[in-house]
């Protein structure tokens, strides 16, 4: 058990707590409290007594131990110094690419790899900002392009979705990358972004942690009603702005008790069926009906007012919020703060974070370029406070 403050206690002594040792087999418990998608199912089992890979010292069984292992998680999934050229030279290639085509047009570089927030196998969004004369859709001539280049493969437009792009990967390196044309909302969430990372020291890591948790669960994409990256990040900015003045300044730097909070805060406390969530000025929540967004057939659907358009509700394709969503955010809080299965020799965050996952261990690799992969220097971070 992860021992939490006296005085900053965040949960439910009433809570009703389910014994993790009770179960028929580990992966069965993990399914059916987790709500992990089928493809995912016999990937990820419900503890390991694996060392995880990110672990590079021994973490005491509290809040600051789970406080410096989220701090080498977030080291670990970074892009290294050898990721980071493989990438940039991908998006050289591409954009090489696309110019060769049409000389004149500017390709931006938005979405998680512009912020910073990427994981090892993110995608690379790229936005063409251009005027094209033609009676073709630029999607479907461009796709040709690449096609006839014979340097990427799985090449395919997805014209209905809300934004239409070519889904493409690079033959190299294996890195997918998504382009659309003329959207210019994903650079502008860029720099929005951006100066929430200022903001809040505490936001990367705790993105990063969560992108994994919904990722190795496949509760991600918003196209299947998952939680996108976006309306993520919205959701911890609204949780540290609205917990500034209610936690302890020692706590609200310690990412350990940060986690399991924002775990309890929307897998339990917060009422998706009434509230909206706006992190404009400074944080608030929001009657769903006044705003009109209260869909009576689907009361529980998130609501997250975009920063850019308060008459963008960014959390709406996120259906499966309720309950699969919410639940596997109420398992992952009662797991850190219960005592740990029988036989367990691994890491408080390893009970949230399966550490044998394939998409943690097998980083990027290029097919052409021989290098060994350098990690990056250690973090700067004001967070990494010995207890």
């Amino acid at each position: 058990m992860i021992p939490l403050e006296e005085d900053c206690d965040p949960y439910d002594p009433d809570l009703p707590v389910k014994d993790p040792r009770m179960t028929k087999t580990p992966f069965d418990d993990f399914v059916s409290i987790s709500g992990i998608l089928p493809e995912r199912e016999g990937t990820i089992p419900y503890f390991t007594t694996e060392k995880p890979p990110w672990s590079v010292r021994n973490y005491t069984n509290d809040l600051w131990g789970l406080h410096n292992e989220i701090l080498d998680f977030v080291q670990y999934v970074s892009p290294t110094e050898f990721e980071i050229k493989l990438r940039d030279s991908v998006i050289q290639r591409v954009k090489e690419t696309i110019n060769s085509l049409w000389p004149h047009v500017l390709i931006h570089v938005f979405g998680s790899v512009n912020t910073g927030l990427c994981l090892p196998t993110s995608d690379i969004d790229l936005v063409i900002m251009g005027y094209f004369k033609m009676v073709r859709s630029p999607l479907y001539f461009l796709a040709d392009h690449f096609r006839k280049v014979k340097k990427y493969h799985s090449i395919q437009v997805i014209s209905n979705a809300k934004v239409p792009i070519i889904k493409l990967i690079d033959n190299d390196s294996n890195y997918s990358i998504d382009i659309s044309f003329n959207i210019e909302n994903g650079v502008q969430n860029s720099s929005i972004i951006k100066e929430y990372l200022q903001q809040f020291t505490q936001l990367k890591p705790l993105v990063l942690v969560l992108k994994v948790f919904l990722l190795q669960r496949g509760i991600n994409e918003p196209y299947s009603g998952g939680l996108g990256s976006y309306a993520l990040l919205l959701m911890i900015v609204n949780f540290l702005q609205l917990h500034t003045i209610s936690i302890p300044k020692i706590m609200y730097a310690n990412l350990g008790f940060l986690l399991i909070e924002f775990f309890l805060h929307y897998g339990r406390k917060f009422n998706y069926y009434v509230l909206g969530i706006t992190t404009r000025n400074g944080g608030a929540h929001f009657l769903k009906a006044h705003k009109d967004w209260l869909e009576f057939s689907k009361p529980w659907l998130l609501a997250i007012e975009d920063p850019q358009d308060p008459d963008n509700d960014v959390g709406r394709s996120s259906h499966r919020i309720v309950p699969i969503i919410q639940h596997a955010f109420l398992t992952a809080y009662i797991r850190l703060v219960s005592h740990p299965p029988i036989n367990w020799v691994s890491t408080p965050l390893s009970r949230v974070i399966y550490p044998e996952d394939p998409m943690l261990k097998d980083r990027p690799k290029s097919k052409t370029v021989e290098s060994s992969i350098v990690s990056i220097p250690n973090m700067k971070d004001n967070l990494n406070h010995s207890h």
